[in-house]
């Protein structure tokens, strides 16, 4: 062998037999122009090489650790009370990163299927709402589109001010909600930073957003589990008939010959609507990220099967907390009215479910009975929808436990003769209706003992509701905005919305719907 042979051998053995060095890394989450939470620990979290020694450094706190024999480290930062910045995180290793434009405020998650995922290029009002939307102390963050049937610890995304250019493609919900906290709150002279996070997919169920194992141990969801095995184990021969389906209709297309619409792909282990996919690929990167609470509008999906999403919601609320390790504010949008073509009463009765769900602790509801549209699904005021969840914020969360959040909600009734005298909370001024003599949509119904709910008449008799039907004597029951499409009536002085509601009990048309 030759000295030069010799030389080059040696000087390649070691990149051969030495193990390679890996740089410390953090998740997209933590990148340029990011909020941190104030008042609370703040995780911070990454990969390196097994046992490399981490320094972590942040206004003025600094903690040591090692990483695990995985590569894999974790610290908290003690809760920071001083809101603002810019401030630069330092994390040190062999490398060294610095995430810089740093503030410290208040962070949201926002979820959902389309209605939270409607971008404020598409709202209504759009081209002022983009124009006016300067905003360097709010900061947006986008979880890009990732059914996954593997858990994903890191997303390709990164925070950006808020801009004009930033702010088209995110959630109109979200940023009005950011930008209603934003104005409304304050750390001496200056305005509270605000982190939003978009993770939203449209037209996608609620079971798709959370761990699977926890519809397993519930029999009203189970058959959920029980649907998409079948699917699952029907893929194979689904899908070689869409094969050809589709190469028929390619072969068509190319002759000239009318092809019909282009065939659907069957459902499979990557769709978005599978249980956990959503969850896997879109939540559990976000996981132990430092957050005040969530927003989320969704439903319109699950409408079908309404009285199961009284079960399904809830639980899906009770696994995000598990994962975070606490029970932070979660506060939704009930749907909105809308004319659907299923049978007209299970939207409301999908709203009955998620008015159920304020059972749960540190939870809220903002109504939009009043804002939706006939005829089309997404609502375009979706600047008003964030404001009715910044109410419930503002109330709970940041010291203005007297502002009026929330419309009248239904506690009970009195009968008076043939009319029905309803009481409700939330409602210290008063009620008041605004009719329309134009609109022809129900909004009041009455029944008697076992019969028929009829249309029914309201009006204010002494600062309370008072509600008649004809030919009904001695009603037993009322209902309220209980169709899809009702007439929005009832409101608060405040012009807040009253929830819709009904007194009875009687059997769903959702019931035996898995």
């Amino acid at each position: 062998m030759t000295r030069l042979h010799l030389a080059t051998l040696l000087a390649v053995c070691p990149l051969i037999t030495a193990p390679l060095k890996a740089d410390v890394k953090l998740p997209a989450l933590f990148s340029d122009s990011m909020v941190v939470q104030r008042d609370m620990a703040v995780p911070v979290w990454g990969t390196a090489d097994a046992d490399e020694e981490i320094t972590v450094s942040f206004a003025r706190q600094q903690v040591i650790t090692k990483a695990g024999a995985d590569g894999k480290w974790r610290i908290d930062l003690t809760p920071i009370t001083k809101v603002g910045g810019p401030h630069v995180l330092r994390v040190k290793g062999k490398n060294l990163i610095e995430i810089k434009d740093v503030l410290v405020g208040e962070v949201w998650i926002c979820s959902g299927q389309s209605n939270m995922e409607w971008r404020v290029r598409q709202a209504a009002d759009a081209k002022n709402e983009i124009a006016a939307a300067k905003y360097p102390k709010i900061r947006l963050f986008v979880v890009p589109n990732d059914a996954s049937p593997e858990a994903k610890n890191d997303i390709e995304a990164r925070w950006t001010r808020c801009t004009p250019d930033s702010v088209k493609d995110f959630s109109a919900v979200g940023y009005a909600f950011g930008r209603f906290l934003h104005e409304n709150l304050h750390s001496g002279l200056s305005r509270m930073p605000i982190g939003l996070i978009d993770t939203t997919w449209g037209g996608t169920p609620a079971e798709a957003w959370m761990p699977p194992e926890d519809l397993a141990d519930n029999a009203v969801l189970t058959p959920i589990l029980d649907r998409w095995n079948s699917i699952l184990e029907g893929w194979p021969a689904a899908q070689t008939k869409y094969e050809a389906a589709l190469a028929e209709w390619k072969r068509k297309r190319e002759e000239g010959v009318n092809a019909g619409n282009r065939p659907r792909m069957p459902l499979g282990a990557t769709h978005q609507h599978r249980p956990g996919n959503l969850w896997r690929g879109m939540v559990h990167p976000l996981v132990p990220f430092a957050f005040r609470g969530a927003i989320w509008y969704q439903g319109e999906t699950n409408a079908s099967r309404a009285e199961q999403y009284g079960t399904l919601f809830p639980r899906m609320i009770e696994s995000w907390r598990a994962a975070w390790g606490r029970d932070f504010p979660f506060y939704w949008v009930q749907l909105a009215n809308f004319d659907t073509n299923l049978d007209p009463r299970a939207w409301a009765e999908l709203r009955e479910s998620q008015s159920m769900t304020k059972r749960l602790p540190n939870t809220g509801q903002a109504i939009t009975i009043d804002i939706g549209t006939s005829k089309n699904i997404h609502p375009g005021n979706k600047r008003e929808v964030g404001r009715r969840l910044a109410l419930l914020a503002r109330r709970d969360l940041y010291g203005e436990g007297d502002l009026d959040a929330e419309g009248p909600v239904f506690e009970s009734f009195t009968r008076d003769g043939n009319a029905i005298v309803a009481e409700f909370s939330h409602a210290e001024e008063g009620v008041e209706l605004r009719l329309d003599a134009a609109d022809s949509r129900p909004a009041f119904e009455l029944a008697e003992g076992d019969g028929e709910f009829v249309p029914a008449k309201a009006k204010i008799v002494a600062g309370k509701l008072r509600v008649e039907a004809e030919g009904l004597q001695a009603p037993t029951a009322i209902r309220y905005a209980w169709v899809d499409d009702p007439a929005a009536v009832l409101f608060d002085k405040n012009g807040l919305p009253a929830t819709p509601f009904r007194s009875d009990d009687r059997p769903r048309v959702t019931h035996d719907k898995r």
